[in-house]
């Protein structure tokens, strides 16, 4: 009977733990959507408001979500084709690109504070320069006769201080370690792709490194590397040595799916098509996927402050995936939103002056923290019962062989 009540014992361990696994493995994912504007393809996080900002192409605006609401807070109008957007953390500025002009906008005013017109058309991708204070923004020519180049904007005098010439710029990041800007671009003429280089004590191109294809990228300050998307592939670059030093297997959403770096858990995430990947930058290995049901998915920004995801999909109107990285690491075919937040966006406005519009925060909280306090509820319950039937059983198996014995 001893035996008997041994085994006893050992299978409700067993299933204790069981429960604490599958609780472990339970997503969250996409924990809440946002209605923006009408297609929304830049998303961009403010650590110092904590506020996330979405720019909307087509209905020519910039809205600002409360990271700890999730509702609008402003909605800056007037700005025709925005697109890209970088935060100058020395200014307390969103930069904004907008067909041939790049806007600043105060964090703290919510409004336009500096715009620089003489820049050349067709501004595409912007990255901001903490080491000089500089905003780097590519512009590609097309058919025009004019240069592709990647021009140097100075924050201070919101006027361009250099040009640099390029092939076919697309997108770009700052590595705050070496004080470079790391660039996708085409090789024109030569046919493929390769990332380039640029230092900003000299604003050169000073190496090119050749990759499968034109791509977002994001930079992994932890490992010092950038992660490039290229093609159905994600491509590993140290800053160290310039050159490729992994390529992540298993990639399997979407051609140009934009990314960015989770320093809180050292992961990086692509906004693919139907979903977001998640990919460990110690593993290089692909460890997680939510789904979102995106067929236009464009940018994709990192919260630290919340330790949240904004993927945003270009739709009319446009719609941005609010994910947890608490349950990254674990794949799942599909997550349904708790709810969604609509907030109303203003028609193309015939005047080119910007407006601002602010829409009073809920103080009710957010989905994802009512479902981490729901999880964890529900777990530390599941483990309280399990132990004591675990008890239970034991006492009562252990009293009965002593009776016997």
């Amino acid at each position: 009977m001893k035996a008997k009540a041994t085994k006893l014992l050992g299978f409700m361990i067993i299933l204790l733990f069981a429960l604490s696994a599958a609780n472990t493995v339970r997503a969250i994912g996409v924990t809440t959507t946002v209605t923006a504007g009408s297609n929304p393809v830049g998303v961009a996080y403010d650590p110092a408001t904590h506020e996330v900002f979405v720019a909307n192409y087509q209905s020519d605006d910039v809205q600002i979500f409360s990271d700890s609401t999730n509702a609008v807070v402003a909605d800056i109008t007037g700005l025709p084709g925005v697109y890209d957007l970088a935060y100058d953390s020395g200014k307390g500025e969103m930069w904004v690109t907008g067909g041939t002009v790049a806007y600043a906008i105060s964090d703290a005013t919510k409004a336009v504070v500096g715009n620089v017109t003489n820049i050349l058309p067709n501004l595409t991708r912007i990255a901001y320069d903490s080491g000089k204070g500089e905003i780097f923004v590519s512009a590609s020519a097309y058919d025009l006769p004019t240069p592709d180049v990647v021009q140097v904007i100075s924050d201070s005098t919101y006027k361009v201080v250099d040009n640099i010439t390029t092939q076919t710029p697309f997108a770009m990041v700052y590595d705050s370690a070496k004080g470079e800007i790391f660039l996708s671009q085409s090789n024109g003429q030569a046919g493929g792709a390769n990332v380039a280089v640029i230092s900003d004590a000299t604003n050169s191109v000073i190496t090119t490194i050749p990759v499968s294809g034109t791509g977002f990228l994001a930079y992994d300050s932890a490992k010092g590397e950038i992660f490039a998307q290229t093609g159905y592939t994600v491509t590993v670059i140290s800053d160290s040595s310039n050159k490729v030093v992994a390529t992540v297997s298993g990639v399997t959403f979407g051609w140009e799916g934009s990314l960015a770096y989770d320093s809180g858990k050292g992961e990086i995430y692509m906004n693919g098509e139907n979903a977001v990947e998640v990919i460990s930058d110690s593993t290089n290995t692909v460890i997680g996927t939510w789904s979102t049901g995106f067929t236009q998915p464009t940018d994709i920004a990192y919260d630290s402050g919340t330790g949240e995801v904004f993927a945003a999909n270009s739709l009319i109107p446009g719609i941005v995936a609010v994910i947890s990285d608490s349950s990254s690491g674990t794949s799942v075919s599909s997550t349904s939103p708790t709810s969604s937040i609509t907030s109303s966006t203003s028609s193309a406005p015939t005047s080119t002056a910007p407006t601002t519009s602010t829409t009073a925060a809920a103080t009710s909280p957010s989905s994802s923290q009512a479902s981490s306090t729901s999880l964890s509820f529900s777990y530390l319950l599941s483990v309280a019962v399990t132990a004591g039937v675990i008890l239970s059983l034991t006492l009562v198996s252990l009293r009965r062989t002593k009776i016997r014995a």
